[in-house]
């Protein structure tokens, strides 16, 4: 017979025995029997918990390398203190993957092991010019489904700066002032053949014309004499000699009154 039964009917008839002293009912004493030989299950608790975070886990899905469309290069110096471009590079996927931006900094040409810059989380970075200093600067573009993500990094630019440098203001205003002077000399080239009862002569529209010189026109080159009319025929200038026709333009690769013209249009 089962021990447990054994023990069972033994605790029973004791309970039995003690009725009248402590008022014990015959089911509270099965009752307690049954605790004894029917023990209750292990505590489940934990593998149920664990069923419930495996049901909430995002499952693992593919996730596009993203590209760069616009990508970081090259080097620029500025002067202390002077304001900086900001850095941008701009980015694509091929999946629904948003993406998030980090810089870094590293004092190597390296676009890994770089230090986080602090708050620089977009695609656009302008890199500080407080102090003297030569960086590098590169950004890791994030992809990122659910809990799933896919990365790249772009090339580094260099950013100098330093305290002899050259303001930017100063290279701009540079820049600006050999613009104009481009400009300038392209509006000289540009104007109205004007004739008068002493002859033609160039008008460049702003009340100046060419003198004592040459001019190329249209891709033909003429001569101008000091009070700015056009020349024409033979025109010595120094050892050479030139031939301008009828129209002003010098003759070239010709023979003119028995003399050779070269490509250059010195007679030869």
């Amino acid at each position: 017979m089962n021990k447990w039964l054994k023990k069972g009917i033994l605790l029973l008839a004791v309970g039995c025995l003690t009725f009248a002293v402590t008022g014990c009912s015959g089911e509270k004493v099965m009752d307690k029997v049954l605790e004894k030989t029917d023990p209750k299950p292990e505590n489940t608790d934990k593998s149920s918990e664990k069923e419930d975070e495996d049901k909430t886990q995002e499952p693992e899905v593919a996730v596009a390398k993203p590209e760069f469309t616009t990508n970081l290069s090259g080097s620029v110096t500025y002067k202390t203190g002077d304001k900086a471009e900001a850095l941008k590079v701009e980015v694509k996927t091929s999946d629904k993957g948003v993406i998030t931006y980090q810089w870094y900094q590293s004092q190597t040409n390296t676009n890994g092991g770089g230090t986080p810059v602090e708050g620089e989380t977009k695609n656009t970075f302008t890199p500080p010019t407080n102090e003297a200093k030569t960086m590098f600067y590169y950004v890791v573009a994030t992809s990122t489904i659910g809990s799933s993500t896919n990365g790249i990094t772009s090339d580094t630019a260099e950013i100098i700066v330093s305290d002899d440098a050259e303001s930017k203001d100063a290279e701009k205003k540079k820049s600006e002032e050999k613009k104009d002077e481009k400009k300038e000399k392209k509006e000289k080239t540009s104007g109205t053949w004007t004739e008068s009862d002493k002859g033609w002569w160039y008008d460049y529209g702003d009340g100046t014309y060419p003198k004592s010189q040459w001019l190329e026109i249209e891709g033909k080159w003429y001569a101008f004499d000091d009070h700015g009319y056009m020349r024409k025929g033979w025109y010595q200038e120094g050892s050479a000699w030139y031939y301008l026709k009828d129209d002003g333009s010098m003759a070239v690769d010709t023979d003119v009154e028995g003399y050779h013209l070269g490509s250059d249009g010195k007679m030869q």
